[in-house]
């Protein structure tokens, strides 16, 4: 079966493309998440202050399967870009130098997403259990 470049870099582009907005999604949903929380955090300090310490311990469990996803989406996307990157740099191809997207993707990365990403939650993960630990040794209350 004779390879068709174009076709396959159209199906790269889209699955990169089915990558990122899954990504975008699931950070989307982890931000929202969050806010949830922090509305039952306000809700549950108002009606039971001992029982306060589970939200945030939720929250941190929540923050972790968010980081175990987008580790997961990271191999898809890093696929597409190398398999894009392979098609952009084959003479075949046809693709101009400055028309190629995979390889300016492919750059020494500065800052990357999934660098961003993991300080984030980790940071997240660590603040959000300090504050449990906080919240079961003070009997859910909080300084005045």
């Amino acid at each position: 079966m004779p390879f068709n470049s174009t076709e396959l870099y159209k199906q790269i582009c889209n699955e990169h493309h089915r990558a990122c907005d899954e990504r975008l999604k699931m950070f989307q949903g982890w931000c929202i998440s969050l806010a949830a929380f922090a509305a039952a955090f306000v809700w549950i300090q108002k009606s039971a202050k001992p029982l306060s310490w589970i939200v945030p311990a939720l929250a941190a469990v929540c923050t972790l399967l968010m980081l175990f996803a987008d580790r997961r989406s990271r191999s898809a996307i890093r696929a597409a870009k190398q398999v894009g990157e392979e098609i952009e740099r084959d003479p075949l191809s046809g693709i101009p130098v400055d028309q190629r997207f995979f390889c300016r993707l492919s750059a020494p990365p500065r800052l990357t997403h999934s660098w961003v990403i993991d300080i984030c939650a980790w940071m997240t993960v660590g603040l959000l259990l300090m504050a449990t630990v906080y919240l079961v040794a003070y009997g859910g209350g909080l300084p005045q």
